[in-house]
């Protein structure tokens, strides 16, 4: 398996591509960028696909009601299965009321350790307020944290009720904790090494500081669309992210799915998150598809340019989509 540093190298050239697309403007990108399904993969075993991630030669999938976390290889084929919820062992679905909705994954490093990080969105408490650590090195010292605490800072930061909160898509850029919030859509900015050590030691909790960003989002045939995922491009504050838009009343009801955008967000150290470009996610023809994806992460750019990623979906009746996109710049 490859190690994260020749994963870093073989990312490398999105450094420049993801310069590229900063600088220029949203209504530039909104006209030249093409988002496009290039493959469509379906798991009928793999049921709600909602997090993504590759750590070396592998692409781990999470689904938000199933209580193991999936590995699959360059190929697509599924390699491995890892139970996340011991409580759960043996379901292929877990009943929504209890589902602990893993929504979003990032890579990072913990105890310096390559990990992934799984969040709970937090839209149902205490079900939904967990976080995973799942090291790919030692795939049995899966490590599972309350982060309840965080996500009420996260509330009162915020200024938003209960119901409001719905984390969606994780980054961790350096040493700074990105989570993504649908609906009121905001970034959540943290220390991750400090959030790493309230969790360990159990002090010092409440004295995270967490800087929140509001980010405005178009509506779609007059439905908003909110944050579904989100991916570091590496070597910058350049985040690919994922929206989507699902006609339903609330965060917490599935509603039909209009549908899904990818965009640009930059992420200074200090100021504003700041969409660089957004564009519809569509097939070879042009026409938007209605696929609900979740969760989407950087792969590599072409020698044409073109920059490649996969994302998933979630289709709401146990089975998933895996989504091979290419994103086409023409200045």
């Amino acid at each position: 398996m490859a190690n994260l540093q020749q994963l870093f190298l073989w990312r490398f050239p999105l450094l420049f591509i993801s310069l590229w697309l900063f600088t220029s403007s949203c209504q530039k990108m909104n006209d030249t960028v093409r988002v496009i399904v290039d493959k469509t993969f379906l798991f009928n075993d793999l049921p709600s696909a909602s997090a993504l991630s590759v750590s070396g030669d592998s692409i781990y999938v999470a689904g938000d009601d199933t209580p193991v976390l999936y590995q699959l290889d360059k190929t697509f084929r599924q390699v491995g299965r890892f139970l996340l919820l011991p409580h759960f062992a043996g379901q292929q679905r877990i009943p929504k009321p209890q589902k602990p909705d893993l929504e979003s994954m990032a890579e990072g490093f913990c105890d310096g350790q390559p990990c992934l990080a799984l969040f709970g969105s937090g839209s149902l408490s205490p079900q939904r307020d967990s976080m995973y650590l799942f090291f790919p090195g030692a795939p049995d010292s899966t490590q599972v944290f309350d982060v309840n605490f965080l996500y009420q800072q996260i509330r009162e930061s915020a200024a938003i009720t209960a119901d409001e909160l719905n984390i969606e898509g994780a980054v961790i850029a350096g040493e700074t904790l990105h989570l993504f919030n649908r609906g009121r859509n905001f970034v959540a900015s943290l220390s991750w090494p400090q959030l790493l050590k309230s969790l360990y030691q159990k002090t010092n909790i409440f004295d995270l500081k967490v800087v929140i960003s509001p980010v405005s989002l178009p509506t779609h045939q007059g439905v908003p669309m909110g944050f579904s995922g989100a991916t570091l491009a590496p070597g910058t504050n350049w985040v690919l992210f994922t929206a989507t838009v699902e006609d339903t009343d609330n965060w917490y009801d599935d509603g039909e799915i209009l549908g899904s955008y990818a965009g640009g967000l930059y992420l200074p150290e200090n100021g504003a998150a700041e969409i660089t470009w957004l564009a519809p996610v569509t097939d070879h023809n042009g026409v938007g598809v209605k696929d609900k994806i979740e969760s989407i992460t950087c792969l590599h750019t072409d020698v044409q340019g073109y920059l490649h990623a996969l994302a998933v979906t979630d289709n709401d009746d146990g089975t998933s989509k895996l989504l091979k996109i290419i994103i086409k710049m023409n200045p």
